[in-house]
């Protein structure tokens, strides 16, 4: 993870024609052995979703593309962010998806998925990148209410898994719909089993694109986080609680960075006033929630969150230096918080 800074050359030859191209390379950093810098935390930037020209109280989720940020209201236009300033830079045309992209997730592969949110069908379409022409590719008929929260690990057009939980009410419940080779099977009913609590409007997440991978589980009630063998649908695990119960866990995203597995969790208030929060967890021994931080959220806290709803995406720079822990509470904020795996904390 280091290196020398150097120059060089390439020589391009086709037919008579010559290009040579001249390479530099930068100095290279010492990273940390394994994992996140402690310490390395930074809010970015955090930004009003009212400022943004959406319904603030209409949004419902957000998704990443590269460097990119995407914040969904239901019904609108999606909007574009910066990831790394959350300046607004545009929006997506969705065309005939719009008015029933309830709400918004995205694969590791740059890819998105909207989706409809209402008993009796569940209808999602996938998207390439940000400027691609959405298709929809799943369509479920269910009578119980699922689909609120969308959560997609791998690559839509190759091998993916995706989970949603249920809304309808209580239950230990999720659906997994397995891609393989870009086809989606019909999905595939999980219960997980011997866990202490049960909990209301589960949000869900599988660590890996495998239908045998384990996933993480939670929701408002239980306010804690189950770890879920993926084969037995046994519970390995739980968290502590994560907050009271004036609040509720609705969204939680995993992340490898720097050989380290890393999951994040955000609650926040159902009613006229609001206290957002959040907590990053150490993942990397199965069976354990190593908690390293507790997020700063301050600046997110909506002044009134009714619906519930939330969103936590995580991801990693291209050079994988950075880990990004982007967080968005209805009604209120979206933002960012960055953490670094540098060996030393950067010269000020």
């Amino acid at each position: 993870n280091t290196g020398a800074a150097r120059t060089g050359t390439i020589k391009l030859v086709a037919k008579s024609n010559e290009v040579v191209i001249t390479v530099n390379q930068v100095e290279g950093v010492e990273l940390q052995e394994k994992g996140l810098r402690p310490g390395s935390e930074q809010v970015m930037w955090a930004t009003a979703l009212a400022d943004l020209g959406v319904t603030a109280n209409a949004v419902t989720s957000i998704a990443v593309v590269g460097d990119k940020l995407v914040v969904n209201a239901n019904g609108e236009a999606p909007v574009i962010l910066n990831g790394l300033t959350g300046e607004k830079e545009g929006t997506i045309d969705l065309g005939d998806v719009l008015g029933q992209n309830y709400a918004v997730a995205s694969d590791d592969c740059g890819n998105l998925l909207f989706h409809t949110f209402k008993a009796g069908t569940i209808k999602m379409a996938r998207m390439k990148g940000l400027t691609g022409t959405p298709e929809w590719f799943i369509e479920h008929n269910e009578s119980a209410t699922y689909a609120c929260r969308v959560a997609v690990s791998g690559d839509l057009y190759g091998n993916a898994v995706i989970a949603t939980g249920y809304e309808g009410g209580t239950s230990t419940a999720n659906f997994r719909y397995d891609v393989v080779n870009g086809v989606a099977a019909e999905p595939v009913w999980h219960q997980y089993k011997n866990g202490s609590a049960t909990p209301t409007r589960t949000a869900v997440t599988y660590l890996y694109p495998s239908a045998t991978s384990d996933y993480m589980i939670t929701g408002y009630s239980v306010n804690k986080i189950f770890w879920v063998d993926g084969d037995t649908d046994e519970v390995i695990a739980e968290s502590d609680m994560l907050c009271d119960t004036n609040m509720g866990v609705l969204s939680l995203d995993a992340v490898e960075f720097n050989n380290n597995m890393y999951l994040t969790a955000i609650y926040d208030t159902f009613f006229t006033w609001s206290t957002a929060g959040g907590v990053l967890y150490d993942i990397s021994t199965v069976g354990t929630f190593n908690q390293i931080a507790s997020l700063n959220l301050g600046d997110m806290t909506a002044k009134a969150n009714g619906s519930g709803l939330m969103d936590v995406v995580m991801t990693v720079s291209e050079n994988g230096v950075y880990m990004y822990v982007y967080a968005m509470f209805t009604n209120g904020a979206v933002g960012c918080i960055r953490y670094d795996c540098l060996k030393n904390a950067p010269e000020e």
